[in-house]
């Protein structure tokens, strides 16, 4: 229960602080309820609990990035994407708490001959701060030349299993000793 008023809390103050355009919609309170009820877990505390200010920029900034009308390529030269890459590695483990993100933006991707969800543009964002390890974090090997290292490419399989992708993306920021901290 007291879990419940924490979420409403900051729910209720990240609205207040906020312009319109960067308010809570249906869809992230509809996503931190269901964070709340399956008590996701990140470092052996509730994930709920552990989203910090931080988080909730990485997130915010990611919102404005998804209503510009560009191609995915795009989204690095924007003052969104520049925002989040001009601050290095640290910003790697709370990008992924945007991963899960599935709301449909206006990024448009030529490689998947789609729209990119919220989520996949957060991790084409982390993608671009450091290269990805595609077979360790993905699970595709490459065999056929030439080698593709755009993790944009891989989307198609992430969006198949995204736990799996979560679970081997903290494994190797772990592995490459990029832990949170306050940037």
């Amino acid at each position: 229960m007291k879990k419940n008023y924490i979420i409403l809390f900051l729910m209720a103050l990240f609205s207040c602080t906020q312009s319109d355009e960067t308010k809570f919609d249906n869809k992230d309170r509809e996503m931190l309820s269901n964070l709340n009820n399956e008590k996701i877990k990140f470092d052996s505390q509730p994930l709920i609990q552990q989203m910090t200010q931080e988080d909730f920029e990485i997130k915010r900034i990611i919102k404005l990035l998804a209503k510009q009308k560009i191609a995915s390529s795009l989204i690095f030269h924007t003052s969104q994407g520049k925002q989040i890459i001009d601050k290095g590695e640290k910003v790697l483990p709370y990008l992924q708490f945007s991963f899960a993100d599935t709301v449909t933006s206006s990024v448009y991707s030529l490689a998947n001959n789609r729209y990119l969800k919220r989520g996949e543009i957060a991790i084409l964002i982390a993608g671009s701060i450091k290269t990805i390890p595609i077979a360790y974090v993905v699970g595709v090997q490459q065999c056929i030349r030439p080698f593709d290292f755009n993790i944009e490419h891989y989307l198609w399989k992430i969006e198949k299993d995204p736990k799996y992708f979560n679970e081997r993306y903290k494994e190797w920021i772990q592995k490459e000793k990029i832990y949170r901290k306050s940037y």
